[in-house]
C-alpha cells in the first residue's frame, strides 16, 4: 500500500508511510484533527472494525474488547500461504493499547457474502 499510495498522481505523501497493519508495527490511537488515516496506511478492513468499535464504546479507547468485537461481527477470511478458511478475529492480536496482524495482507483473502 505504501509504495501505491506514494505513486499516485498528486499524491500529498511526501515520504515513507509507516504501514501499521504488518504483522510487528503498532497500531497509535491519537484522536487529532487529521484523524489516522492522516498518518498512516492501515488495511481497510481493520481500519473500518477499529471506527465502529470506537463509535461504539464512546469515550472508552481501551481496547481490551476489540477481539471480541471483531469475532463478534463473523468476518470470513483465507490465509492464502495456507489455505486457512477463518475469522478475521484469527490474525488480529491485541496486546495492551497494541493492535497488530498476524499475517501480512497481502496474505489475507476476505469472503464476501
Amino acid at each position: 500500500m505504501n509504495a501505491i499510495a506514494l505513486q499516485e498522481p498528486g499524491s500529498k505523501l511526501k515520504g515513507p508511510v509507516t504501514d501499521c497493519a504488518l504483522p510487528g508495527k503498532t497500531f497509535i490511537w491519537l484522536p487529532f484533527a487529521g484523524g489516522i488515516s492522516a498518518f498512516a496506511v492501515i488495511l481497510p478492513k481493520l481500519f473500518r472494525r477499529l471506527t465502529e468499535y470506537f463509535a461504539d464504546n464512546a469515550g472508552e479507547l481501551s481496547l481490551s474488547g476489540f477481539k471480541q468485537f471483531v469475532r463478534a461481527h463473523g468476518d470470513r477470511m483465507v490465509i492464502i500461504s495456507t489455505g486457512h478458511s477463518t475469522g478475521f478475529d484469527y490474525v488480529v492480536s491485541v496486546q495492551g493499547q497494541t493492535v497488530k496482524l498476524t499475517s501480512p495482507p497481502e496474505d489475507l483473502m476476505f469472503i464476501e457474502a
